[in-house]
């Protein structure tokens, strides 16, 4: 079953089919659309209480340059396939 979201209009045919074509080929679960995060999620913080502390806080990069994390990825609603 594949789901395409009408909130992200720019996915084409082609995209649909190389999707398809992947999952089949590679014998995954599913497949989910990604984009690449501006700001890695590692270093981010919250605000509890009115205090502000890490997000994640054991990650080994809170106190990093967000260019010097890892690239994260999130779900860019255009598919999923499962």
């Amino acid at each position: 079953m594949m789901v395409l979201s009408v909130t992200n209009p720019f996915f084409t045919s082609n995209d649909m089919k190389k999707s398809i074509n992947i999952l089949n080929k590679n014998k995954f679960e599913g497949l989910l659309s990604v984009s690449q995060s501006n700001s890695p999620p590692y270093n981010a913080w919250q605000i509890k209480n009115g205090k502000l502390i890490p997000a994640f806080k054991n990650s080994k990069y809170k106190f990093v340059k967000s260019t010097e994390c890892p690239p994260t990825y999130f779900s860019n609603g255009a598919i999923r396939l499962v």
